[in-house]
């Protein structure tokens, strides 16, 4: 039987995570070499890691909703009996789409605030700074999307079908 191929769509996330992920050790093996053989370092090396860092982790966050693997407090809900239990986590998923959106709206106004002033990095003169901030909205907005999609519709339709098996 033919093994059902995951959507492209749905690994975007993954490729993304092995090259940020890949294009930091190269960067921070490059600068290692350079400074023990050469005596010279990069002085954006550190900068643009820690960037690439702050990517990483809001596409990780984004793939780990998409997973069912961001946390979750579950102790309670698998306690509870049958539909309470369900009703309980689609509760915290609900929480957890509105706090993304949340953060997505004051990650715009301090990407704003900073297109305003032409802030950029210290050691990066070349880069804005809101390049910094990009990756949180697009991480929470990967967040509720995901969480929507792997969470919050299965946990209704399930929520649904124990209402009809009734």
């Amino acid at each position: 039987m033919k093994e059902k191929k995951e959507p492209l769509i749905n690994q975007i996330e993954e490729y993304m995570l092995a090259f940020i992920f890949a294009l930091m050790v190269m960067i921070t093996a490059v600068n290692v070499f350079t400074r023990y053989v050469f005596s010279y370092t990069f002085s954006w090396a550190e900068q643009f890691t820690r960037l690439l860092f702050v990517w990483l982790t809001f596409v990780g966050v984004s793939l780990a909703a998409l997973k069912g693997k961001h946390l979750k407090v579950s102790a309670v809900a698998q306690v509870l009996p049958g539909k309470l239990g369900v009703i309980v986590f689609l509760i915290g998923d609900i929480v957890t789409v509105i706090f993304s959106v949340y953060m997505i709206r004051y990650m715009m106004i301090i990407i704003d605030n900073i297109l305003v002033n032409k802030q950029v990095f210290s050691a990066m003169t070349w880069l804005p700074m809101w390049v910094m901030y990009v990756p949180g909205v697009i991480g929470m907005a990967g967040w509720a999307v995901r969480t929507i999609q792997a969470s919050l519709i299965p946990g209704i339709k399930e929520l649904m079908s124990k209402e009809e098996g009734k």
